[in-house]
């Protein structure tokens, strides 16, 4: 006790606090200060490193000398009763100043999130499951030891084409290229990123071109024991056909060395070289990486990438499968128009199959061409693409979201969280399954996906996108909508969804002047795109315009003949004509399930059923609408309140209530809605929606009006506030930058 008492005394613990807190708060600033003044990321650990030296330094200094008023004195030369208690306290102030400071900045740390975000759980990749199957790998990205940086495309290259054929063992699970290249410059331990990934083997090398010669060495690694399994070093002439048998040599030896079957199908596939032209393989290579970003100008530089490879080999099949991916994307993400760019996909699918018949990436690459035109011909292809390539992690995404598209929600999940198991760190499969979310009502689960996806990519335009419309149509926050769709144009600002989505929130708070320069802009930067040529329509409908809404229409039908919301505002276009007829050819031509002699009513045509029911009223068909009401209903039922506006069907009981002239019950759920807070057109209800015309004129239905509009104003008041404080982009400001 007597030693203890002796520390005590001399102030040994205390010093050791106050160096701990400080020392803690020093590493805090340098996290934050290194990142923002591109310092090697190893200064941190070299100020770690000072400050554990320090320490035991600090410690003695504490026991052999004391702090005075008359300044610093060896400890026997020290009158304990004098001093002791005046220092004490000094550090004791210390310590509690530090800690304030430290609970301050944790505080502030903790709530430091984007406008958008609320606090979410922890980062799903950091609690992936322990691994279970010992034939799995990730492929780390290859380092590239060439005396060239340029070159460093060229070993990404041979990078994702090892995995292209790694990927195509069916009894191998194969983490995706776009999770692997997060983990370029990793200092994290092999067992951690195995665990991140839930995978039991790493694969990890490197690339040396020189001349006409490459080499290129690798090894397998035991995640579990970091012990290496097998290791080999390549040294070749510099040809595509040396390349791609090096891969195969590589994928071969990590089949056997994971005891893992190889067919003799598969065994064929990865003899045969995709293409003995090395300067089709270079070009090859570059359009890959510059596809995977998504942004508009990455995707046009795949396209003359891809291009350029079949014009060096008119024989290379899975170029021309790229080309068609990348006119196809093209039309999500840059605004292309479909009826442009869909027989340039078609015409490549075509080539690559005739080519090669066995190539599961093409199929799937068809099936996401005709999905929406023939969705039986569409499925089919997807299962041939996924039986003959079954760890493409593409096709298990565009599959699972086809399924989500026909409302077959539980087999959609299956097939995007397969994708996600094979391509964990991709922002646009976490996206993409936090809509599916989104669609099953399972809010906490949406968010925490729809975050994951940009702390994956920061830099993933869409990402904000889709967070945009979840604070639309699931929170109903217009600011926080307006706040996401600004990063997603800064991100991507050649793409016309960047402007119509700001265009649709403004005409939603009931300002269509400026709705309408938003919208004219996303126009002119896409005349033939879908968002921009179905806001202006809702603009047309919105001021009155009837004519100019249906020409709108029109020419969004024609770009894409399935797209449901253009078919029923058309439909109530013909109703306010008293083209009658008109619309009921329309719904039976586009919904054929609806027909006389079906009668079937699903998840992807029940809002329809209740626009073709008031038709059918009206025609004097009363017994197959009540038919359609009652099924439409049961379906509504079980969809979750909270994905009802986000489907743009949150008054659908409001509207079936009132054709069938249960007018209370119908101002009863109308109530129920604003109630909520869900944004929805109120503006298209209040004036043109025909199937609650009964209802239009009660005083209660004129009551709940002015209540949204009091609703609207605040927030276009609160949104005029954050324009003049520069929080968002106005009007005004996007008139200027267009003059300029």
């Amino acid at each position: 006790m007597s030693l203890l008492n002796e520390l005590k005394q001399r102030n040994v613990f205390r010093v050791a606090a106050t160096y701990a807190l400080m020392s803690w708060l020093l590493l805090q600033v340098v996290d934050t200060v290194v990142p923002l003044t591109g310092l090697p990321e190893w200064t941190g650990r070299f100020v770690l490193l000072l400050l554990a030296v320090g320490f035991p330094v600090a410690l003695f200094f504490s026991w052999a000398y004391e702090l005075t008023p008359e300044g610093i004195k060896r400890e026997q030369d020290v009158d304990r009763s004098t001093a002791a208690n005046g220092i004490s306290r000094k550090i004791d102030y210390a310590i509690i100043a530090l800690l304030s400071i430290a609970l301050v900045y944790l505080v502030a740390t903790r709530n430091r999130t984007a406008p958008w975000e609320e606090a979410v759980e922890p980062s799903i990749a950091q609690s992936a499951p322990d691994v279970a199957d010992n034939r799995s790998i990730a492929v780390l990205p290859f380092e590239n030891r060439s005396a060239l940086k340029e070159d460093a495309f060229f070993t990404d290259g041979i990078h994702d084409d090892l995995l292209t054929h790694l990927a195509r063992i069916g009894s191998l699970k194969v983490i995706s290229r776009t999770s692997m290249l997060r983990y370029r410059g990793s200092d994290k331990s092999l067992p951690q990123i195995a665990r991140e990934l839930g995978v039991a083997t790493i694969l990890e090398g490197g690339v040396q071109r020189a001349g006409n010669t490459v080499r290129i060495n690798v090894q397998l690694i035991d995640a579990v024991t970091d012990e290496h399994i097998w290791a080999n070093n390549y040294d070749r002439e510099l040809t595509a056909q040396n390349i791609f048998s090096i891969q195969t040599e590589i994928a071969t030896a990590i089949t056997k060395s994971l005891q893992a079957t190889l067919s003799p199908q598969e065994q064929a596939r990865m003899a045969t070289a995709p293409t003995t032209n090395m300067k089709a393989a270079e070009e090859y290579m570059l359009g890959r990486q510059l596809m995977e970003n998504r942004t508009s100008a990455g995707l046009a530089g795949a396209v003359e990438q891809f291009k350029r490879a079949t014009q060096h080999d008119p024989e290379f099949a899975q170029a021309y499968v790229s080309l068609a991916d990348a006119y196809q994307l093209q039309m999500y993400y840059s605004g292309a128009a479909q009826n442009e760019v869909q027989p340039l996909a078609r015409n490549a699918i075509d080539k690559a199959l005739n080519l090669d018949d066995r190539l599961g990436e093409a199929y799937v690459s068809l099936a996401f061409l005709i999905d929406g035109t023939d969705g039986k011909a569409g499925e089919e292809a997807y299962r041939k693409g996924l039986q003959l390539r079954p760890n493409y992690a593409r096709g298990h995404h565009w599959y699972g979201t086809f399924l989500n598209s026909r409302g077959r929600l539980d087999e959609a999940r299956a097939e995007l969280e397969k994708a996600v198991e094979l391509d964990p760190m991709s922002p646009i499969i976490q996206s993409s399954l936090g809509t599916l979310y989104q669609r099953m009502g399972l809010v906490k689960e949406t968010l925490e996906r729809l975050n994951h996806a940009i702390e994956i990519d920061p830099g993933f335009a869409k990402g904000y996108a889709d967070i945009a419309e979840f604070e639309f149509f699931v929170r109903g926050r217009s600011d926080a909508a307006l706040l996401a769709i600004q990063e997603y144009r800064r991100l991507d600002p050649g793409t016309p969804r960047a402007f119509a989505l700001p265009g649709l929130v403004y005409l939603y708070l009931g300002d269509p002047d400026t709705a309408q320069v938003w919208i004219k802009k996303a126009n002119e930067l896409g005349p033939d795109a879908i968002v921009p040529l179905y806001a202006a329509a809702l603009l047309n409908l919105y001021r009155g315009e009837i004519d100019d809404a249906a020409v709108n229409l029109q020419r969004v039908l024609a770009i894409v003949p399935n797209y449901v919301p253009a078919i029923t505002r058309l439909c109530d276009v013909d109703i306010q004509r008293g083209d009658l007829d008109g619309a009921l050819k329309r719904y039976e031509r586009f919904f054929p399930g609806l027909s006389e002699d079906e009668l079937v009513v699903n998840r992807r045509n029940y809002a329809p059923a209740v626009g073709l029911a008031q038709v059918l009223q009206k025609s004097g068909d009363a017994q197959r609408a009540d038919a359609l009401l009652s099924r439409a209903l049961t379906v509504f039922s079980t969809i979750p309140v909270s994905v009802r506006t986000s489907e743009g069907v949150g008054l659908l009981e409001t509207e079936i209530f009132a054709l069938q002239d249960r007018s209370q019950d119908a101002l009863a759920k109308l109530r129920e809605t604003i109630n909520r807070g869900s944004p929805e057109e109120w503006w298209y209800h209040e004036k043109h929606n025909p199937r609650i015309a009964s209802i239009r004129n009660e005083p209660q239905f004129q009551d709940m009006m002015r209540d949204i509009h009091s609703q609207l104003t605040k927030q276009l008041t609160r949104i005029r506030g954050m324009e003049q404080d520069g929080q968002i982009t106005s009007a005004t400001t996007l008139i200027t930058a267009q003059s300029r």
